[in-house]
């Protein structure tokens, strides 16, 4: 079996346990059981099922978002990031309860970080290294804080809501403090 195919073998047989089960509570032997593979097979891809839900996340959502990283539709990279919470609910709200939280909100992070990049890369190329980092910080723990708090309330508001919020608040706020500082 191919490499990645082994791979997406594991990652579908741990979203089908996490269906039913935590994934504090999932063992690697489980997991091997469920994909009808040894556990040295396992350990061959991943050092442990973290990184394996790691795998997941960057496989199924950052490898999509590369076209969504500009001022014109960066909201769009951010509704198929809800869309996909969404079609992955369990997986996602799992993850979001266990100790891999860290690692979701990590994730987030780095997607929002990715698309924030090339949004000021476009406003303004040049912008301080220091000044663009400040930004991506603090536009990208806001855009996860959203996703993470509509994940503890068990993904009960609306998407559309989180998006017109979101959307209200960034809208024009990334470039304006941009140019504010252009002069840094």
């Amino acid at each position: 079996m191919a490499k990645d195919q082994t791979k997406k073998l594991l990652a579908t047989s741990l979203k089908a346990i996490m269906l039913k089960k935590p994934l504090d509570k999932i063992t690697i032997q489980e997991l091997t059981e469920e994909a009808h593979v040894t556990r040295n097979t396992f350990y061959y891809h991943f050092s442990d099922i973290y990184q394996l839900v790691e795998w997941i996340y960057d496989h199924e959502i950052v490898n999509g978002l590369s076209e969504y990283q500009h001022l014109r539709n960066w909201n769009k990279g951010y509704e198929m990031l809800l869309n996909y919470v969404l079609a992955n609910k369990s997986f996602c709200l799992n993850t979001s309860r266990s100790l891999g939280r860290d690692l979701l909100e990590n994730f987030l992070f780095t997607v929002a970080s990715q698309m924030l990049v090339g949004v000021i890369d476009e406003i303004k190329p040049t912008l301080p290294e220091s000044l663009k980092q400040e930004i991506i910080h603090f536009y990208g723990w806001a855009l996860v804080a959203q996703i993470t708090q509509w994940l503890k309330n068990n993904l009960n508001e609306p998407k559309e809501d989180i998006l017109l919020r979101t959307e209200t608040m960034m809208n024009g706020a990334i470039l304006k403090c941009v140019k504010k500082n252009q002069t840094v």
